[in-house]
């Protein structure tokens, strides 16, 4: 049986593998809050890293914030997008 998102315990969503979280925010037959949070645990795990890069690039924080925030806007956006989201 395929682990299901929608029974983890919502605490648990950080230690879910990527791949999991990324296929479950994808899927547009789940509900939206589901999706939803799965892609929250994704902002969660990968922002830091997302904003150290931002910053190195940019050099300034303010940009760093705006540019990491767009990036995690245009991921959601582009979601239903992928080809394949469990890769």
């Amino acid at each position: 049986m395929q682990k299901s998102l929608t029974n983890t315990d919502a605490a648990a969503l950080p230690a879910l593998s990527v791949a999991l979280l990324v296929q479950t925010a994808a899927d547009e037959c789940l509900a939206r809050h589901e999706r939803e949070r799965a892609f929250a645990a994704l902002v969660v795990r990968f922002s830091a890293m997302a904003m150290g890069l931002a910053s190195g690039i940019l050099g300034d924080v303010h940009q760093a914030e705006d540019a990491t925030q767009e990036a995690f806007v245009t991921a959601w956006r582009e979601l239903p997008n992928l080809r394949e989201p469990e890769a």
